[in-house]
């Protein structure tokens, strides 16, 4: 399974305009149209309406992907093909705190 799959599906869900770019590598500066992209480019992602640092990296995104499906014993593939945004939503709570802490 490729990283990029899940996390162009779950960053589509979550409304990107939830989140601000934080970070970009100065080689992709020019050419980032999604906040997918961002994080794929080893760029950070920033919650824009909280005042804590929740930041998104690639690596955190991976962790918490992972997290997400054994919690839920599912195959990562098939999240890719079933992921709605109430996944989405958990896969990035796993992401940024290793938990669920938003209902």
């Amino acid at each position: 399974m490729i990283l990029c799959q899940p996390l162009l599906k779950v960053v589509s869900l979550i409304g990107v305009g939830e989140a601000i770019i934080h970070k970009v590598p100065e080689e992709h500066k020019e050419d980032i149209e999604f906040a997918s992209e961002v994080i794929s480019r080893d760029g950070e992602l920033k919650d824009a309406e909280t005042p804590e640092s929740w930041i998104l990296t690639k690596e955190k995104f991976a962790q918490g992907f992972k997290k997400f499906c054994e919690e839920r014993n599912v195959d990562p593939d098939q999240v890719v093909e079933d992921c709605d945004a109430d996944d989405a939503d958990c896969i990035i709570q796993y992401a940024l705190f290793n938990q669920i802490i938003f209902g």
